[in-house]
C-alpha cells in the first residue's frame, strides 16, 4: 500500500470528525492532532526506510520525539487504516469483518 493512502484517509477522517463540531471542540481536536503534522508530512516525503532516529532528528527535531511522542499514535492510525482499506476491498464494507483479513 501507498504511504500516501493511509496518511490521506487519516486527514480524512480528521475533516469527517471536524465537519460537525462546535467551535470549542473543534478547536480542542485540531490542537490534539496539530502536534502530528510534521510527523504525517514526513513520513509522506519519504521515498525509501530510514532509521527512526534520524527521521525524527530530521523531521520533528529531536532523535526521540517520534519515538517517545508519535510512534503509538503513528502506528495505530497505520493499522486502523490499513485494516479497513483492507476490508473494503475484500468486502466493500468500510468496518472491520475479521473473515475479511
Amino acid at each position: 500500500m501507498d504511504i500516501k493512502l493511509w496518511i490521506r484517509a487519516y486527514y480524512q477522517d480528521l475533516l469527517e470528525r471536524s465537519e460537525n463540531k462546535r467551535k470549542k471542540d473543534l478547536l480542542e481536536l485540531l490542537a490534539d492532532e496539530k502536534k502530528y503534522a510534521p510527523c504525517f508530512e514526513g513520513l509522506d516525503q519519504l521515498t525509501e526506510s530510514v532509521f527512526k532516529r534520524i527521521f525524527s532528528k530530521k523531521y520533528l527535531g529531536n532523535t526521540k520525539t517520534f519515538e517517545q511522542e508519535m510512534q503509538s499514535h503513528v502506528i495505530s492510525t497505520a493499522k486502523k487504516k490499513w485494516m479497513t482499506r483492507q476490508c473494503f476491498s475484500s468486502c466493500g464494507s468500510k468496518n472491520m469483518h475479521k473473515n475479511c483479513l
